[in-house]
């Protein structure tokens, strides 16, 4: 059974977000549960933010890239090197979750 990766979508109904609604649907895997939140409904606001959610659209995604790159590195005919994914992902996972403390920081000083 595939993993299901959930996929949030805050919308407020406007054009932009009727264009990023299409543009992720089109783009999503058959694994992907996609959910649209209407922030016009009662108790979305509150969950946006909690998420700390400024603006709309805004899409919360909920995914592993890990296992697209385990079959990836297999069809190439490089699966040796999975043993050394983490050794790589998770620097990067600190290097971006730095660059975004980073962002909120300059945003809440400016």
């Amino acid at each position: 059974m595939p993993q299901t990766r959930k996929i949030e979508i805050f919308s407020a109904g406007c054009a932009a977000c009727e264009n990023t609604i299409a543009q992720i649907t089109d783009r999503a895997c058959p694994s992907c549960d996609l959910i649209v939140l209407d922030m016009k409904g009662k108790g979305i606001a509150a969950r946006a933010k909690a998420l700390s959610i400024r603006s709309v659209p805004a899409v919360v995604a909920l995914c592993c890239f890990t296992p697209i790159l385990v079959l990836l590195l297999g069809v190439i005919g490089v699966s040796a090197v999975v043993g050394w994914l983490d050794y790589v992902l998770f620097p990067t996972l600190a290097v971006f979750v730095g660059i975004t403390i980073y962002a909120f920081w300059k945003r809440r000083s400016a």
